[in-house]
This record gives C-alpha cells, sequence and structure tokens, in this order.
C-alpha cells in the first residue's frame, strides 16, 4: 500500500467522523428542542453567553475556546432555572481535548454564602506550609474530603449546608458539582452532557438538590 493510499484513507476517514458527529449533534440539538417545548420552556441553540447567568464557577477558569449552546430556560416547580451546554478546550493542536457538559442553573429567593464545590481525584498545589482552610474546607467525611475540593468564606456556614439532610452523601453519590452565588445554585457533572431522554429526569433530580442546598441555608 503506498503513502498516496494511506493519505486517502486517513481522509476519508476524518470526513466519516466529521459526518458522524455532525449527525449526532443534530440529533441532539432536535432532541433538546422537542423537549423543551413540550415542556414550554424556551430554547436557544447558540444563546449569547454574556445574557447568560451564571455564578463564578471554578468550571468557567478552566481552559480556553469555551462555548455555550443549547441554552433551556423556564419554571419549574415554582422555581425559574436554566440548562446549557457549557464547552471548553485544553490544550492544542493534536495535544488538545474538549470537555462537555450539562450545566442546571437555579434561582433562589434569597442571597447564599458563596462556595465551589469541585470533584477531584487530586488536592490542589500550594506553595504555602499551610492551606487556607477557605481553599480547602473540610466537612468530616473522608470520602467527602478526599473526592472534593470545597473553596468558600463563610466556613461555619458552608459546613453546616453539607451537614444537612444528606446533602454531602447524595451529591458524592451523583459525582455532582456545585456552586453557590447570590441567588443562584449551578450543579453538573464534569464532563457528562445530558441527553434529551433524560432531561427532565435530570432536572427534577437537580432542582431537588438545588432545594435542599437553599434550605439548608435558611
Amino acid at each position: 500500500m503506498d503513502d498516496n493510499t494511506n493519505f486517502y484513507y486517513f481522509i476519508a476517514f476524518c470526513l466519516t467522523a466529521f459526518i458522524i458527529w455532525v449527525v449526532y449533534e443534530s440529533i441532539r440539538n432536535y432532541g433538546v428542542k422537542k423537549v423543551a417545548e413540550k415542556m414550554n420552556f424556551l430554547h436557544s441553540f447558540q444563546p449569547n453567553k454574556s445574557q447568560i447567568p451564571t455564578p463564578e464557577s471554578s468550571l468557567f477558569d478552566k481552559g480556553h475556546t469555551d462555548s455555550f449552546t443549547n441554552l433551556v430556560e423556564g419554571e419549574f416547580k415554582e422555581t425559574n432555572f436554566r440548562v446549557f451546554d457549557y464547552n471548553y478546550t485544553i490544550g492544542g493542536g493534536k495535544h488538545s481535548s474538549t470537555y462537555k457538559q450539562t450545566v442546571f442553573v437555579f434561582d433562589g429567593n434569597r442571597k447564599y454564602p458563596f462556595f465551589d464545590l469541585e470533584p477531584t481525584k487530586r488536592k490542589p498545589f500550594y506553595l504555602l506550609k499551610k492551606v487556607p482552610e477557605e481553599l480547602d474546607i473540610e466537612i468530616g467525611s473522608e470520602k467527602f474530603d478526599k473526592y472534593y475540593i470545597l473553596r468558600g468564606g463563610r466556613i461555619g456556614s458552608i459546613k453546616r449546608v453539607f451537614k444537612c439532610e444528606g446533602i454531602a452523601k447524595s451529591l458524592l453519590n451523583d459525582k455532582l458539582a456545585v456552586t453557590v452565588q447570590s441567588k443562584m445554585v449551578m450543579i453538573y457533572r464534569p464532563n457528562k452532557r445530558v441527553s434529551p431522554k433524560s432531561y427532565i429526569e435530570k432536572l427534577n433530580l437537580y432542582h431537588d438538590h438545588a432545594l435542599k442546598i437553599m434550605q439548608a441555608n435558611t
């Protein structure tokens, strides 16, 4: 097999992969739109990200070339919400990787203490001999503290939240990340998108998580 043949095979492979990706994304976008229409929610395939209220989450500090797509917003169980797909890229060229997740944001009726909860298997490296507690808050659960990085300012209030109603256990079981700021509670599973078939199921589940966090802050 000569070099030209190998080149043509490579081009054919890349073209086939691209077509499959386009078809898959088109089917997904259509599915999300139909779910939104069925539930009387608003849907925008390519929203203006500057018009999407989000908390200051560590998620948005990762990588580059980020994008917001498939914005769904409305009211669910008397709670205003918005859901969107968020993608970001790390690295460049052949060494780049793109990470995709579906993000849920729920609006409460009062301001809550800020915290950012991020699943990670490795603790961050700090040059300080003693890490300030607000950069790595521990709640006293070995499994939870080993799996998560929890950051925030009002340490006592934050610890009380995660000791209420099994919140820490339920978030750990679902491997969820959470950011709370002002009246917003944002929940997502890192690097996982929600399929259109599971949208309402996850909306209901994450709404329950968000409601417990809001109630624990009262």
